[in-house]
């Protein structure tokens, strides 16, 4: 179905109202419904009903990759808290004097970036933590 301009509404109100509001999975979720209100030619109950449905069809594969992060990120948060981060610093710098100086630093945090990797997100988070850490030991600028 070709609908003109108003196929490129629902985009437009979903950018608008995340710039605005700055809430994205609600912007979202406006954009969807909007689209679907515009594919039902109007009915906004069928559009409500068709976006539940789109959305519940497509959460098992959005819902691992989001639990999936949630739980590498709630790992991170916690070796940080527990003091793991600041300990794995102390025994690259202080105790067995791997890291030196800033540019050694830099270098390790840029190693761990390559050789840390079995995700993406995962892979920031975890060499960006550490990597964080040596740049406050030794003052880099980020």
């Amino acid at each position: 179905m070709d609908h003109g301009f108003l196929n490129v509404l629902p985009v437009i109100v979903a950018a608008v109202l995340t710039i605005i509001t700055r809430e994205t999975l609600v912007s979202l979720f406006a954009g969807i419904i909007l689209g679907n209100i515009i594919l039902t030619n109007g009915n906004i109950f069928a559009a409500f009903i068709k976006s539940m449905t789109d959305i519940m069809t497509q959460v098992r594969g959005n819902a691992e990759v989001i639990a999936f992060s949630l739980l590498a990120g709630a790992l991170v948060i916690l070796l940080q808290a527990s003091g793991g981060v600041n300990g794995v610093v102390y025994s690259l710098t202080e105790k067995t004097s791997v890291v030196k100086n800033r540019k050694h630093a830099l270098f390790l945090s840029y190693i761990i970036g390559i050789f840390l990797f079995f995700e993406s997100s995962i892979n920031i988070l975890v060499s960006g933590t550490i990597a964080k850490a040596f740049s406050e030991k030794y003052k880099i600028s980020s």
